[in-house]
């Protein structure tokens, strides 16, 4: 299968990128993707882009290490948002 042009258009930035994977996988991906940063937004309040797509970078690494260690998972939203809270503030605290 050759390559195909994807394009991600997430927090304002656009990116296009050549890949040889499934389409319907990486529309997923994608949808999946936005629903992370709409949560992370939502329940932080934030503005600043590169701070709610570090935050979602943050989360979906969490996610991933802990399915992948078996670690079990924490709550519902109520945790995204007290683990959101610490880790703007070490944003805040690294930026500035």
């Amino acid at each position: 299968m050759g390559k195909e042009p994807l394009m991600i258009d997430i927090l304002g930035t656009t990116l296009k990128v050549n890949t040889d994977e499934d389409p319907r996988y990486l529309s997923q991906l994608i949808n999946y993707l936005h629903e992370k940063t709409h949560e992370v937004r939502s329940s932080t309040q934030l503005n600043d882009p590169l701070k709610i797509s570090i935050l979602t970078s943050l989360f979906l690494i969490d996610e991933l290490y802990k399915e992948r260690s078996g670690i079990e998972k924490a709550g519902e939203n109520g945790d995204l948002s007290v683990l959101a809270e610490g880790m703007i503030k070490k944003l805040e605290e690294s930026l500035d």
